[in-house]
């Protein structure tokens, strides 16, 4: 039993790595969402300095 569940949590974590250099993949070939979240910090500073 103890071995099955840590093989499965090797797994996991290699899913996991997997899935993040995915994701950080993608987050280099979409520049313009990290314009866009640039983009409402800076609304917000505005909202914050209004009020």
């Amino acid at each position: 039993m103890l071995t099955a569940a840590r093989i499965s949590w090797k797994k996991l974590v290699q899913h996991g790595n997997k899935f993040a250099a995915e994701n950080s993949r993608r987050i280099k070939k979409k520049p313009q969402n990290q314009e866009k979240k640039s983009h409402n910090q800076e609304k917000i500073v505005k909202i914050l300095q209004i009020n």
